[in-house]
């Protein structure tokens, strides 16, 4: 059985925490905190959604080979080969967000408390809302990106409204590739119910990114409407196992308390390969991609904006 690092990290972490403060508080993990460390495996899923709706089950140990890429890094086999010795991939990292005229620069420090975890980080299950099917949004971000790049041919991969056991609430999930342009890419929405107000969801979804940005200041930038919705934008993220394959983020918190949040990615849906040890399985080699986010942060902030019209 391979050992897992982590297991001696976190019984480490916890040991140095009672040694001071002494015993370390509960575990904090809630369906926002749920949500979020979804997103940030969007690609995981998409990969599954993509190949599964051509005929091809997708997997190839996505939740292991993209791991690198979302969060918490690979575990490789170490350069003496021996299986049980592994070492940690790069992870990826966030960058500044680009200065877009008019739009508010986000703190994401201040929901954070001395662990770095998210306070509050349990608000309970998701409200039940009624959310646009993806027969409505799927149209309405075809046409934010032909504006956007009026040369390009945006190709529906996969569209689904469903309820989601794993979130216990309404979902929709699109995916677009982005052909016919220089930087084509994939885009993928995903719209789900979200706790509190437009802006306490946007500070949540702010404090979510400080783990990998340089600084609390350069996490996101945000834009407020006159009807409270809030549009909120992201830096590039990239690195990691998938380091040809960069991507950048945009969510549009809802006062009908839902939000949409699209990522812009830098690998086409025909990326993903099913794998030959498992043909039941796929995912995204470690060199696919295309070394570019298909979309400019005003791009993506526009399609954005396009998107919180739809109320």
């Amino acid at each position: 059985m391979r050992k897992n690092v982590w297991d001696d990290e976190e019984a480490m972490g916890a040991a140095l925490r009672d040694s001071v403060d002494g015993p370390a508080p509960m575990p904090k993990v809630g369906v926002d905190q749920v949500m979020r460390q979804g997103r940030r495996r969007a690609a995981v899923r998409r990969g599954a959604t993509l190949l599964g709706a051509a005929g091809v089950v997708a997997g190839i140990g996505l939740s292991t080979v993209l791991a690198g890429g979302f969060g918490g890094g690979l575990f490789t086999p170490a350069s003496n080969g021996e299986e049980t010795d592994y070492q940690r991939s790069p992870q990826r990292e966030q960058a500044a967000v680009e200065p877009l005229p008019g739009w508010t620069l986000v703190d994401g420090c201040p929901l954070l408390d001395q662990y770095g975890d998210e306070v509050p980080a349990d608000l309970g299950p998701l409200p039940q809302v009624e959310i646009p099917s993806a027969g409505v949004i799927e149209p309405l971000l075809r046409a934010a990106l032909v504006d956007q790049q009026p040369e390009s041919e945006p190709a529906i991969t996969f569209a689904t409204t469903e309820y989601s056991e794993k979130y216990q609430s309404p979902r929709v999930a699109v995916n677009m590739d982005l052909v016919g342009t220089e930087t084509p890419g994939s885009i993928y929405l995903e719209a789900l119910p979200h706790h509190g107000s437009p802006t306490e969801a946007a500070d949540r979804a702010a404090a979510d990114k400080v783990s990998r940005a340089p600084s609390c200041e350069v996490v996101a930038q945000r834009m407020t409407l006159d009807d409270g919705t809030v549009v909120q934008i992201y830096g590039v993220v990239s690195g990691g196992y998938n380091a040809n394959s960069p991507s950048q983020g945009v969510d549009v918190f809802h006062p009908a308390n839902y939000s949409v949040s699209i990522d812009a990615d830098g690998h086409l849906s025909t990326d993903f390969e099913s794998s030959a040890d498992d043909p039941a399985m796929g995912g995204l080699p470690e060199d696919a991609g295309t070394g570019v986010v298909p979309l400019t942060t005003e791009e993506l902030a526009a399609v954005g904006l396009a998107l919180a019209e739809m109320g």
